[in-house]
């Protein structure tokens, strides 16, 4: 009898995703399945259909799966093939919540016009620490050899020069993208915290777990 072919079944961990209430958590919701070898079109959709663990709302909001968890889910389903892990080891599931109505317009004009006005005055501050004023008038000054006490020649200009460059370092100008190709400040500074954030939430699940563990492990040496 021939040697049986190997087939190899590779898995990428996502890092977080999110799922609905009863939605089945399996090796295809966690991970990206590619399995090549005879056949590997067929058994990468059985792979992706194995249920790695139950779960129910009652048991949290948010899970931590394990990657050596879904590789062991393979391997009790199908022994025979070999499995290989490629990108993360953990991966973030948190469960879907209902679909919450939009907040009242008068929240969402109390919060815009915090917003403005917060940002204003924190620019007029600045500009009072800096003397910007007086900086306008020696400007104005050097360049004409007279004084004036409003030199709105160069105040005007420098007004909304300070906005539009606001809208360049944040790559918008209203709905739309000064630069396609090119995340903006904010974009990466809120990356950053989720990416944080996600350690976090890992090292955190990975306590609770290794605390559940510690005591039975305890008993189990015990003479």
């Amino acid at each position: 009898m021939g040697e049986r072919p190997e087939i190899d079944v590779y898995i990428r961990p996502k890092e977080r995703l999110s799922l609905r209430s009863g939605e089945p958590l399996t090796v295809g919701g966690v991970a990206e399945v590619v399995a090549l070898g005879p056949g590997g079109g067929d058994l990468g959709y059985a792979v992706g259909a194995i249920p790695v663990e139950e779960w129910s709302p009652r048991q949290g909001e948010l899970r931590v799966i394990q990657a050596i968890d879904v590789v062991a889910a393979i391997k009790r389903r199908f022994p025979e093939v070999n499995v290989h892990l490629v990108g993360p080891t953990e991966t973030i599931v948190d469960l879907d919540r209902p679909d919450e109505p939009s907040p009242p317009w008068y929240k969402v004009v109390a919060v815009w016009l915090l917003l403005f006005v917060g940002s204003g005055l924190t620019i007029m501050n600045f500009h009072a620490d800096v003397s910007m004023v007086r900086v306008h008038q020696r400007v104005y000054q050097l360049i004409t050899g007279e004084h004036q006490a409003h030199p709105y020649v160069l105040q005007i200009p420098y007004a909304f020069g300070v906005g539009l460059g606001m809208a360049l370092f944040f790559n918008h100008l209203l709905r739309r993208r000064i630069n396609e190709h090119e995340p903006s400040p904010l974009e990466v500074e809120v990356f950053q915290y989720e990416q944080m954030i996600n350690q976090y939430l890992i090292t955190r699940e990975g306590s609770r777990k290794w605390e559940k563990a510690r005591p039975s492990r305890r008993q189990g040496h015990d003479p």
